[in-house]
């Protein structure tokens, strides 16, 4: 009977955690839908060669002639609602997987600890690369970190997924590469890659997907060269 009621609660609790996973998994396709509007509407107000601001009249006042004033007001409000539920939902995906991770750290206990802290395989210790500045809503800053544990009770592997790649960072693995110059090459082919970074002293593996998004590049962050020892 106890035996049963233990296999009973561990259900619920992995429902529960399964109930979480799938609402994050669809709070993130729901946010790229809104990259994907976004994207478009910022497409109108580049036709009309304007941007998310800026005067639609003349210097006397009358409407600009040159451009559709209705579709570049529409695209502008349409820009404004969908950066605002971009920032809501991806609060609220931290939020869930906040909750993921302190389920998991319950229920692994021990080993969850011990596997955290070795969860980083660096292929090297010198970083050749500093990250000056992540743009909002980019596939740099939509970059997860991985913390792998192995349950004891259900002995499958749980991920838990964190902020991605911030200012500050400190690259020391991008990919297969060590080096920014082969950093821009790699990222051509559009393909999730593991990155390996320095945040508060302590390494963090990451996964990012360069792709194409509303602003610039296949990453949306910049990097600064770092000097390597001899």
């Amino acid at each position: 009977m106890d035996h049963q009621l233990l296999s009973d609660k561990n259900a619920t609790a992995d429902t529960s955690k399964c109930d979480l996973l799938s609402k994050a998994k669809g709070l993130m396709e729901e946010r790229d839908k809104l990259d994907a509007i976004i994207k478009e509407q910022q497409d109108i107000l580049r036709l009309n060669g304007t941007g998310i601001s800026g005067s639609l009249v003349d210097d006397d006042g009358y409407p600009l002639s040159d451009i559709d004033i209705y579709a570049v007001r529409h695209a502008r409000n349409s820009i404004i609602c969908a950066q605002n539920d971009w920032k809501t939902l991806t609060k609220e995906i931290e939020n869930l997987m906040h909750q993921i991770h302190e389920k998991t750290r319950r229920e692994c206990g021990d080993t969850f600890s011990s596997v955290e802290k070795h969860e980083v395989h660096r292929t090297s210790n010198y970083a050749f690369a500093l990250i000056e500045k992540v743009q909002p809503r980019s596939p740099a800053e939509a970059a997860v970190c991985f913390y792998y544990c192995v349950c004891v009770v259900r002995r499958n592997f749980l991920t838990y997924a964190f902020k991605g790649i911030v200012n500050g960072d400190k690259v020391i693995q991008f990919g297969s590469v060590h080096a920014v110059a082969s950093v821009f090459d790699l990222m051509a082919f559009q393909v999730p890659l593991k990155v390996t970074v320095i945040r508060n002293d302590k390494p963090l593996r990451l996964e990012v997907t360069p792709r194409k998004w509303p602003g610039l590049g296949l990453l949306g962050c910049s990097f600064l060269p770092l000097p390597l020892p001899p």
